[in-house]
């Protein structure tokens, strides 16, 4: 009897902690931007693409001060139109508004570097991308994704581009 009520108890007891850390962790994501851009992936994942959009829109209007935190929400709100609703205009735009409104962040040439890219692979704009790969070749001369911008460049301008 004692056995019985004694592995009751452990079952409960594992049953409750699992239930509060599935709810901490979601709280608990929702407490810092790389946890809301975390959660609205999970969100896309699921297929729920316009709640995962509205929280990314509401959690730059919280942090649009904070450039570092905004430009990394920002991008991530274009990662999300771009791989899960497909909608590469708004991509597009939002990858464009990042390195546009947060120009001194580091993260600023990977959002060129992706708006670049749609130009390039969703809309055939050749000249459009080839532009914006030699600009980050200008202003971030020393940013990691220098190099790969360069060969990117110099691809599409072999091609006549």
């Amino acid at each position: 009897m004692m056995s019985y009520n004694r592995s009751f108890l452990l079952l409960i007891i594992s049953v409750c902690s699992l239930c509060l850390c599935g709810c901490m962790s979601q709280s608990f994501y929702a407490n810092t931007p790389e946890g809301y851009r975390t959660l609205a992936i999970k969100y896309a994942e699921t297929g729920d693409v316009d709640k995962a959009i509205q929280l990314l829109n509401n959690t730059i209007e919280a942090y649009g001060s904070d450039e570092t935190n905004a430009i990394l929400i920002t991008t991530a709100l274009g990662e999300i139109y771009r791989d899960y609703s497909k909608d590469y205009t708004m991509a597009l735009r939002t990858f464009e508004r990042a390195y546009l409104d947060y120009p001194g962040t580091t993260e600023a040439p990977n959002a060129m570097f992706q708006a670049a890219k749609i130009s390039e692979d969703s809309f055939r704009d050749f000249s459009k991308a080839r532009q914006t790969y030699k600009k980050i070749m200008d202003i971030y001369p020393t940013a990691p994704i220098r190099d790969q911008a360069y060969l990117e460049y110099h691809r599409l301008l072999q091609m006549g581009y």
